[in-house]
């Protein structure tokens, strides 16, 4: 009778089985045999990835990479004197999302967008853009990360009624306690001196870049 089951040996020691169409499985223990000593079990081998929550990474490695690119249509005017995130709608596209972060892993967060800065009066013009996060995705648990100075950019043009500042900005943060799990990072930004800030991600602009690393600690 023909058998159905396929298994990989090493020194005459199973190491991992394969039944039919499923997945193999690594197996759970291995001892004895020449030159083969005691052996963990790994876990399932799932559409060619080894996945197991046991795999422990050397200390600064990048456990994984996610990004998010969103070129869609601009944020609304934010006038806050404290920093609050970017959005439009009460929607905030100017994020990204990270999932399954190891516990005391570290997380770096670079952002990259086109920022503007207006005010409609003589005097000074100032703002300043930060990293907010999140770790359920619904705002309700917001911590503020990185915090900017109101006048981080700053313009004093008294002969000018109008003022008004473009910028390609790049912010590169490295968040040493993030949770265990999911993490949202969102933009954020606050004013000075009733100026108004706006990020734009219109095809006219560049688009707004979130990469958030794993790193392993």
């Amino acid at each position: 009778q023909k058998s159905d089951m396929a298994t990989l040996e090493l020194n005459g020691k199973s190491l991992a089985t394969q039944t039919s169409s499923a997945e193999p499985v690594i197996a759970s223990t291995v001892t004895g045999g020449a030159g083969l000593s005691g052996m963990t079990s790994l876990g399932t081998v799932t559409a060619g990835n080894l996945s197991n929550t046991a795999i422990v990474y050397p200390a600064g490695h990048v456990v994984q990479v996610v990004n998010n690119i969103y070129n869609s249509s601009s944020s609304d005017s934010n006038t806050s004197g404290t920093l609050v995130r970017f959005g439009v709608s009460s929607t905030y596209h100017w994020k990204g999302t990270i999932n399954n972060v190891g516990a005391s892993n570290h997380v770096i967060v670079i952002m990259s967008f086109c920022f503007e800065m207006y005010k409609a009066s003589t005097g000074v013009a100032g703002g300043g853009c930060g990293i907010m996060r999140d770790t359920d995705g619904a705002g309700t648990g917001l911590t503020t990360i990185l915090e900017p100075k109101t006048h981080s950019n700053w313009i004093d043009i008294s002969a000018s009624n109008t003022m008004d500042m473009y910028d390609q900005k790049t912010l590169h943060f490295v968040d040493t306690s993030p949770a265990t799990g999911t993490n949202v990072y969102y933009l954020a930004g606050k004013q000075h001196s009733s100026s108004a800030l706006y990020v734009h991600s219109t095809s006219a602009f560049e688009p707004f870049s979130c990469t958030l690393m794993e790193i392993q600690r």
